[in-house]
């Protein structure tokens, strides 16, 4: 058996019911019923899972573990694994929990499924010219000295903290504005 690898070119014999498949229902013909393509036009592309790099950082310790998928889920807790339970069981709705669940476990059979992508940062600016800052303890204080960047789930836990709304409306406009 020839083994292919991604880029090799190969010609794929097909009988008339198929080659009339690939037309769709078009006038284009799909002639001797034979088609040259790169191997990877054959195949379905991999769709990669996107971890944050504190969860992928969650993920590899209980990778490490050498623990079954079921037990692995069993051990994820808020206090253990904040970032990884943030993402599998506080997720609404469920459709939504199913997915990233899935996902999960699909990660988990093929880590190299994994791409660790940098979650958004921006400004937040007051409409009086002050901004959203956080100290080293974690604590969020609205002040005008300082320029800080944030994560948008650091600007819901500022508005809980700090009891303000409209931050996350901020957030997005920070996020608007530098796509422009």
């Amino acid at each position: 058996m020839t083994e292919y690898k991604k880029g090799d070119m190969v010609v794929v014999e097909l009988d008339y019911d198929d080659a009339e498949g690939l037309n769709g229902g078009k006038d284009i013909a799909t002639y001797y019923e034979q088609v040259l393509g790169k191997l990877e036009d054959f195949q379905p592309v991999e769709e990669k899972i996107k971890f944050t790099p504190e969860e992928k950082k969650e993920f590899d310790h209980l990778k490490g573990e050498k623990l079954t998928l079921y037990l692995a889920l069993k051990k994820i807790n808020q206090s253990d694994y904040p970032f990884l339970f943030q993402r599998m069981w506080n997720v609404l709705p469920r459709v939504g929990k199913n997915k990233v669940q899935v996902e999960f476990a699909i990660a988990w059979e093929k880590p190299s499924r994994i791409v660790v992508i940098e979650p958004e940062k921006y400004e937040v600016e007051l409409d009086n010219g002050t901004y959203l800052q956080k100290d080293n303890n974690g604590i969020y204080a609205i002040n005008g000295d300082a320029i800080y960047e944030f994560t948008l789930d650091e600007v819901k836990e500022a508005e809980k903290q700090l009891g303000i709304q409209g931050l996350q409306a901020k957030w997005h406009e920070a996020a608007k504005e530098e796509t422009k």
